[in-house]
């Protein structure tokens, strides 16, 4: 399954000065929203989410959420070993830099803060990014005392199916023969008549897998009363 780049940097121009409804903002948090808009990128670039507990990246509301989801750190451990569901990399260098890769700023110490999108890398890297908004901003114009690229070479889908990134659709595979339409309960009288819906136009409603007590991620410390 190829991670379409094109889809993740355009969603990154759509949203890069604005917060999508559907997603929680993480800009007064100590994470920031930056790493927290990249994974909306990542998504829409590829359109499944990991649910693996612990090790995986989903987001379905702010207390179902992983970790990798919104830290930096987390997101790029997830992304250079993920074998599973999800979208992929490794640890590149700058020279490697194609637009829909991802890259990490330090500010201080050893740990990576924040995530920023690669939307042009000629004849320089332009990135757009969340936090501080903004759109083909040159990386070298950013203060920052490390940097680090993560370069996204694939994704792993489902078998049989592809969950459409943002847009909350299944499509089959190009080749798949298209499934029949669902037929409809009856309307009660005097009801309208509802659409059909094709086989291979399916609105997908994802669900957080039920996971023990324990296992089940924490709310926010503002979040609680």
């Amino acid at each position: 399954m190829a991670y379409n780049a094109a889809a993740a940097y355009a969603y990154a121009h759509r949203w890069a000065y604005s917060r999508n409804p559907r997603y929680t903002s993480y800009s007064n948090t100590a994470n920031g929203d930056g790493t927290n808009f990249v994974s909306q990128c990542l998504y829409a670039g590829c359109g499944v989410m990991n649910t693996t507990s612990f090790s995986g990246w989903y987001y379905f509301s702010r207390s179902a959420v992983s970790r990798s989801w919104y830290d930096a750190e987390a997101l790029h451990t997830f992304l250079v070993t993920n074998n599973g569901v999800g979208p992929y990399g490794y640890d590149g260098s700058m020279e490697q830099a194609q637009p829909g890769d991802v890259i990490q700023l330090c500010y201080y110490g050893n740990t990576f803060t924040t995530s920023l999108l690669v939307v042009a890398n000629r004849p320089d890297i332009l990135v757009a990014g969340h936090d501080y908004d903004t759109d083909y901003r040159h990386l070298d114009d950013l203060y920052y005392q490390k940097r680090r690229l993560i370069r996204i070479t694939g994704a792993k889908g489902y078998a049989g199916y592809y969950p459409g990134g943002d847009g909350g659709v299944i499509y089959l595979p190009p080749g798949q023969p298209s499934r029949p339409i669902r037929p409809n309960p009856p309307n009660r009288p005097g009801q309208p008549s509802r659409p059909q819906i094709p086989g291979d136009l399916i609105p997908l409603t994802p669900t957080l897998p039920v996971l023990p007590d324990y296992q089940t991620p924490m709310p926010f410390a503002e979040d609680e009363e």
